[in-house]
This record gives structure tokens, sequence and C-alpha cells, in this order.
């Protein structure tokens, strides 16, 4: 069955429906019938043939449009170009960072205090030298008055870019308070109450040189020998709940958990010490290694271990592959139980947890690493093999 032919005219129709309408050639195609690529073939030779009537035909309104958005383009840029000259001057010169001397005669008369934008200005920017270069405005006490003196040095400072669009002596631009915050944020302003960091824990004298004792090898030939930790969080409706554990490396199961509300030294302490009462260590032989936590490499922690016959190990920093067990054991609480929902309470997500590590993970859960068995049978089948043989 041959394919249908067409006149002239309804080819032309059907490519003026494309070009003067700005119609997808699909639809085109389907509402005509011809082939799409067909239909497409055309459309190119017409806009090849009409170099000038290729355009999509367009209303003045549009025009209108596009004339408005290209000249708002330009303006965003010239603003933007502005703004980078203006951060990199205020941060070059230093006459115009704050003067705490200059500012404190200005605070005896206007105090200063949050501005907009939650910023504190402690006073005026003063020039080299520690003079002001303007006088102080009657009446500009306050946040305002701040703000107009900064808009009015900006303005008239011959220091600063002039402004391209205007010539003669106002070419120095009228910023915006929104702009003049941006420049001072670029020059390091003081925040409104600068918050001093928390220090929570104490690290360890050991810890610049502290070893990596396993190098990521994580095998064992007996229980107790290497030991990893780790921790991870899970929210809940009211705060969250952070468990800790501590996995043994030949059989693979938890010996030591600990849940809390708070990221505390205590959380993997008490992890550890669970792990001591279950599986006793052997001095200076079994190895815990960590990652390089604030908990885990805190002087603290570092005595509870030292007092325990443990070697303390850690890893690279960014780098999870040398605690890969703990990092696996995490990934696997989280996909099957954490992720899945959200805890009313923290007791709840503690009893649930609890209850995963130690009904399944370590009595039911096979691990593919030690022959598709679980931690508790490897452990049990390890030390009837031993007893034997003794």
């Amino acid at each position: 069955m041959s394919a249908p032919k067409y006149s002239a005219e309804f080819k032309e129709q059907v490519v003026l429906e494309i070009v003067q309408k700005s119609r997808p050639i699909a639809e085109v195609a389907r509402s005509y019938g011809p082939v799409a690529q067909t239909v497409g073939n055309r459309v190119a030779r017409w806009r090849k043939e009409h170099p000038d009537l290729s355009t999509d035909a367009m209303t003045a309104e549009e025009h209108a449009e596009i004339k408005r958005l290209k000249a708002e383009l330009r303006e965003a840029r010239m603003e933007n170009e502005f703004l980078k000259k203006a951060a990199a001057f205020f941060a070059q010169e230093s006459g115009w960072a704050w003067n705490t001397a200059a500012s404190t005669a200005e605070e005896a008369t206007a105090p200063s205090g949050p501005c907009a934008g939650g910023w504190r200005y402690p006073g005026p920017a003063a020039a080299p030298g520690g003079t002001d270069p303007s006088p102080r405005r009657p009446g500009g006490g306050g946040p305002d008055g701040h703000h107009r003196q900064v808009l009015r040095r900006v303005r008239t400072d011959p220091r600063l870019p002039p402004d391209p669009r205007r010539a003669g002596p106002k070419r120095r631009r009228g910023l915006s308070l929104d702009m003049v915050r941006k420049i001072m944020a670029a020059a390091g302003p003081v925040a409104c109450q600068p918050r001093k960091q928390a220090k929570t824990t104490v690290p360890a004298p050991d810890l610049p040189g502290r070893p990596d004792r396993l190098r990521r090898d994580v095998t064992a030939t007996a229980p107790g020998m290497r030991r990893m930790g780790g921790i991870t969080h899970g929210p809940t409706r009211r705060g969250s709940a952070h468990p800790a554990v501590v996995v043994d490396c030949f059989p693979g199961g938890v010996v030591g958990r600990a849940i809390v509300g708070r990221m505390r030294v205590g959380l993997v302490a008490g992890a550890l010490a669970m792990a001591v009462r279950n599986c006793p260590p052997i001095r200076g032989v079994t190895v815990f290694h960590s990652g390089r936590g604030a908990r885990c490499t805190s002087a603290e922690y570092a005595k509870f271990m030292a007092g325990r016959g443990v070697l303390p190990s850690v890893g690279r920093t960014g780098s999870c592959c040398g605690n890969a067990v703990a990092e696996s054991f995490t990934a696997i609480l989280k996909k099957e139980l954490v992720n899945r929902g959200v805890y009313s309470t923290r007791n709840h997500a503690i009893r649930d947890v609890t209850a995963r590590i130690e009904l399944r993970y370590n009595h039911k859960r096979l691990h593919s690493a030690i022959d598709h068995r679980t931690p508790d049978q490897a452990d049990t089948g390890w030390r009837q093999q031993h007893k034997a043989a003794a």
C-alpha cells in the first residue's frame, strides 16, 4: 500500500502551523496525518529557504516583554559587578574596618544596637588614622542613623567604582540598605550576639600519634581480638535516640550497646563497658578501632580503655573504610528499622533497637562473612571446638 500523497498547499499549511503558532511537530503530525519525521524535514527545508521568516511569529506584547526582561538582566549584571568591586575594595582597605577606639566615643552618644539583617555595627567606619572623615549628622543615632552614615559614605566615597550609567558629579550610585548589608558582610562585620563554640570534650594527649592498628584488616581468628565501635542517630517525636555499639570482628555480632538521648562520652563508655562484661578483653592484645569523633577520641574515653587494657586505634579523617564493620551494622539498622518510621517516644526507640540487636541481629540474621551463620552460632561453635581441644 503506497503512502498518501498530499498537495503542495496542504504541506505548506502544515509547515506554517508549526512555524507561526509554535506548535510541536509531533502534535501537528498526529492532527494532520503525515509522518512526524517527514513534517520535520519539511519544516527544516522551509526555514532554510526563508531565513528572514523562519523565526516564530510574536506579538507586539511578546516583543515588549522580551525587551523588558533583557533590560532587567542587564541591570542585574551591573548590580552584581558593582557589588563584586565594592566587596573587593572593602576587603582590601583596612581603614574601613571597624575601629574599636573610634567606636567607643561614638557609642557614648549613639549606642549601637541590632540593625536590619541581624548585624550589629560596633561603630562608624573610620578612615586610616582612626578619625571619622565625615561629621556626625544631628539626630542620626540608633540603627537608622548608622545606616544613613554608611549609606552616605558609600554614595560619596570617590574610591568606589563609578556607576557606568551616570555621568557628572552624581555618578556615584545610590545603594539600598540590602546592598549595604551585602557589602558589610563581605567586609566581615561582627555578629549581633557572637556565640562561642561549646567545648564538650577534651582530646586525648596521644591522639596526634595514635596509630591505625588494623589498617582495614577486619579479620580475626578468635573473639575479643578486634572490635569496632560506631554511633548512629534515630529521630523521635520527643527528642533523639543515639545508639552506640561495639561489634566484635570474629563472630560479627554486637557485644556491647548503649542508647541515650545525648551524645556524651558516657555513651561510648557504656557500650564498651557492656562489651567488657560480655566478653572480657585480652590485656595488651584487644584492639578497639573507631572513627575520629569527639567522643571516641576524648581523654576520658582513652583513660577508660587504658584501665581495661584495650589498645586504641583510629582511622583516617573522613574515611569510613577502616571502620567498615561498625558502619555496616549502622547501615543495616537504619535500613531495616530506623528509617521505616518515626518513633513516638525515646523509650519506644530504645526498646525497639535493643530487641532488634538481641533477638534478631545476633541470633537470627545470617552473615555471609561467617559462612551464612548467625553470630551466636559462630561464637558457640568456636567455644565448643576449643573446649574439646583443651
